[in-house]
């Protein structure tokens, strides 16, 4: 924890990703009444310039910033077998406790997110006994019940979204967190992975974790919940409003999910993609040309609900295709 009692705060980010992390400290620096103490987490495809011009950005946007590199021996032990198919910096989150021994708190934020209101109340939660992270629970419709099969939980199991984590560093030092993470990916017999570290969070560390206000990680789950063929009111795990109050007002908008939900492709509509795209353009790399071909181009001119209906449909029947 910062002297001053100010968040310490981490991103984890490889050389395609450094404009959106330029983006989001941008939209931080101007959201929040008192700028932590960030924690840049480059893999080696970050060369020593252009981690040098992030970090030179990020400190004109008035933030408290510096470089940290994850050494090799942290993360070796998980690339064996089947989990050898990640990159690298896939496993960071998961070392970031033994890669910092002396802080004893943190604040973990994807780089694909936009900070929109200011990180103290998150920063200041205080987690349930015993547990290591605060996270925000995925809402129960869309994918998470075959989620929870293919992970052996559940099926109506809460699954934590580890884009954004308030982490305990403490406490997943004296309990091994890492290398209960690492002994999972690598063991035998467990089921296949998506989502890398999330996965073994998910299924290591069931019950051990405090759910947060679904603001504090507006993932498009929420946000447009019509992309899943659902509404708020499916939902198990959050009250209606409670998820309707984080779309109207996210604290951290979470730009996940398919490259078409992402903000700097054509056929983007997420309703916070022109406000990523006016940032982006405040830092050293503004957005020249958006992603997609011509068929994106027609398509981005369809309703955002009629795009969400012919992408179902298209993931149902490939899915039928497959079974």
């Amino acid at each position: 924890m910062s002297s001053d009692g100010a968040p310490v705060l981490a991103a984890c980010f490889n050389r395609p990703y450094v404009p959106h992390v330029a983006t989001m400290l941008r939209s931080y620096s101007e959201s929040v009444s008192r700028p932590g103490r960030w924690y840049l987490v480059g893999d080696d495809s970050v060369d020593r310039d252009l981690l040098r011009q992030l970090l030179d950005f990020a400190r004109a946007c008035g933030i408290t910033a510096e470089a940290l590199r994850i050494p090799d021996e942290l993360v070796a032990g998980f690339e064996r077998g089947a989990s050898a198919r990640y990159p690298r910096v896939a496993w960071y989150r998961a070392v970031l406790a033994d890669a910092l021994p002396h802080e004893d708190r943190l604040l973990y934020l994807d780089a694909d997110m936009l900070v929109l209101h200011d990180l103290e109340g998150l920063w200041e939660t205080q987690l349930g006994d015993g547990h290591l992270l605060g996270a925000v629970c995925h809402p129960s419709y869309g994918t998470a019940r075959i989620e929870c099969l293919r992970l052996g939980l559940p099926p109506h199991a809460p699954l934590l979204n580890s884009g954004v984590m308030l982490m305990d560093l403490a406490r997943m030092r004296a309990e091994s967190f890492a290398s209960g993470i690492r002994d999972f990916v690598v063991g035998a017999g467990r089921p296949e992975l998506r989502y890398a570290d999330q996965d073994a969070m998910n299924v290591v560390f069931a019950g051990r974790w405090t759910a947060v206000d679904p603001a504090w990680n507006c993932m498009n789950v929420i946000l447009l919940p019509f992309v899943s063929g659902a509404s708020w009111d499916d939902d198990i795990h959050h009250e209606t409003y409670v998820l309707e109050r984080a779309a109207r007002s996210p604290a951290i908008v979470h730009f996940d999910g398919g490259k078409v939900m992402r903000p700097w492709h054509r056929r983007c509509f997420n309703p916070f993609t022109g406000l990523y795209r006016q940032y982006r353009s405040t830092t050293p790399w503004p957005l020249v040309e958006l992603e997609g071909d011509r068929a994106d181009v027609v398509l981005s001119r369809v309703p955002p609900r009629l795009q969400a209906k012919l992408w179902l449909l298209k993931h149902r029947r490939a899915a039928r295709a497959g079974t």
